[in-house]
């Protein structure tokens, strides 16, 4: 499910209307906490569904606030929350199914770049993505691509990095992706490009790599320059969860300082979301930063 904080001080906020205030202070809830819970699809009681909710959030977060649980009905094409599947093992008729049977409308699924473009420059195969869009439809389920990261090895340089010389050809393909699956007819209404950039082995080899904001966001623009050419307002861009509370060394890169680095070179008008990542980095992460996170890159 998806928890959003709302400040509680204006009593006519209608059920619903509910806007996440994040700030240092606990998400900044000053009277308390609303979360919001799509009941859609769920068999249990709200009443027992409430309580497992609660019970799991204050032990989460600590909190010793009035909570209140506030269900909601969403329209079935709306994104209610989200589960990351990826093909593999099981097909995406059973991953679909599974998805299906939480309650999850929406799945993020990662699509690497030489998967669909390996053989180079303009030459693209759909056949797995076709797959993947396919069984979504047939279940009923909305695909929120995740593009990027296993780059073909045409466009790779020898750090395992994307090749800046290929910033462009990432760039066409991400366009290519999303312009396939618009007028292949299925429902598109974002698309994250790449994955937690700040660690090595996600931007580059593990063992000679390094994450660097400068040429990610230099190749995210560009991305995301080409995807906007399509001129679908539909298609939102996402800027890639970060992986929290790592350090700048050995080829890591902070969080927080990659975001304001990428800020710096002007990413914030090239994506209309932000991704963020809850989990805890290893470094220097104890339980309480767990429900700060969100603060800390929204800050």
């Amino acid at each position: 499910f998806t928890a959003l904080c709302s400040l509680l001080a204006d009593p006519s906020n209608e059920p619903g209307a509910i806007v996440p205030q994040f700030s240092n202070d606990r998400f900044g809830c000053e009277k308390g906490v609303f979360i919001s819970f799509d009941f859609t699809g769920f068999d249990l009681k709200k009443e027992k569904l409430g309580a497992m909710i609660l019970q799991f959030y204050k032990i989460k977060t600590g909190e010793t606030r009035d909570v209140k649980i506030r269900f909601i009905v969403t329209d079935a094409t709306r994104l209610r929350y989200c589960v990351h599947i990826q093909g593999g093992q099981l097909s995406y008729d059973d991953l679909m199914g599974k998805a299906s049977d939480i309650g999850a409308n929406s799945v993020l699924i990662y699509f690497p770049w030489g998967s669909f473009n390996g053989d180079g420059p303009g030459k693209y195969s759909w056949g797995d993505v076709d797959s993947a869009y396919s069984s979504a439809r047939k279940y009923g389920r909305v695909i929120i691509p995740r593009i990027g990261g296993g780059p073909p090895g045409w466009a790779t340089s020898a750090n395992g990095r994307p090749a800046p010389e290929h910033y462009d050809d990432f760039a066409d393909a991400s366009k290519a992706f999303v312009k396939h699956v618009i007028e292949a007819g299925y429902p598109i209404y974002g698309v994250q490009l790449w994955n937690e950039p700040n660690l090595p082995w996600e931007w580059g080899d593990e063992a000679t790599g390094r994450a660097d904001p400068h040429e990610f966001t230099a190749m995210f623009k560009k991305a995301s320059a080409k995807i906007r050419e399509l001129g679908s307002a539909q298609v939102k861009i996402l800027f890639p969860g970060l992986s929290p509370c790592q350090p700048t060394a050995n080829g890591y890169y902070n969080d927080e300082a990659f975001l304001e680095a990428a800020y710096a070179d002007g990413v914030g008008d090239y994506f209309d979301a932000l991704g963020s990542h809850s989990y805890l980095g290893p470094a220097g992460c104890g339980p309480s930063d767990r429900a700060a996170t969100y603060s800390r890159i929204l800050a």
